[in-house]
């Protein structure tokens, strides 16, 4: 099953994203919670590359232990916790995931993201975009989750890091058609 919806935000927070996020929560059906039963079955570990997840956010800080992953978004002091999330996008699409699959392990790529320069959105850096989908698929996730759009700038380096980004997505298919 497959979910494609705009969220809109914008720099510095949501506009009406709590009533959105409701909405589209509304619209997938409740999983019952004895679905997950069963000595052979486990959680699917679904990668969710995006701006971090706040585990501070209502609901979100039981699951703490379910979530593994690292960052992408670095700093001059290290990588930013994978616990944040600027634009809340994340946390969003964590949600929306728990919602369809409750028993999910998620495991969160933080990307790095800076404000586009036309339309001042967050958008993902294609370098820190690829070394995500190559750590997900070195951890063996079952799921790639990516809701995000690139917006080429010109420059040498997004160059570069659009040639590594297509390259990685390109393995990330071919490995998953040939488990499939």
């Amino acid at each position: 099953m497959s979910f494609f919806y705009n969220f809109p935000h914008k720099t510095g927070g949501t506009n009406g994203g709590k009533k959105i996020e409701t909405d589209f929560n509304s619209m997938i059906p409740t999983v019952p919670e004895d679905a997950h039963t069963g000595p052979d079955l486990r959680r699917v570990r679904v990668a969710l590359i995006d701006d971090g997840v706040e585990m501070f956010n209502k609901g979100m800080h039981r699951l703490q232990s379910r979530f593994q992953g690292r960052s992408f978004d670095t700093m001059p002091d290290g990588p930013s916790p994978i616990y944040s999330s600027v634009s809340r996008h994340g946390t969003f699409m964590s949600k929306s995931i728990l919602r369809v699959c409750p028993f999910a392990a998620i495991v969160p790529y933080q990307l790095k993201v800076t404000p586009d320069s036309t339309s001042k959105l967050l958008r993902p850096e294609p370098r820190s975009a690829a070394q995500a989908i190559r750590a997900a698929i070195h951890d063996g996730v079952d799921i790639i989750s990516m809701s995000w759009t690139i917006r080429k700038d010109g420059s040498k380096s997004d160059h570069f890091g659009m040639d590594e980004l297509r390259n990685v997505v390109h393995k990330a298919r071919t490995a998953g058609q040939k488990s499939g």
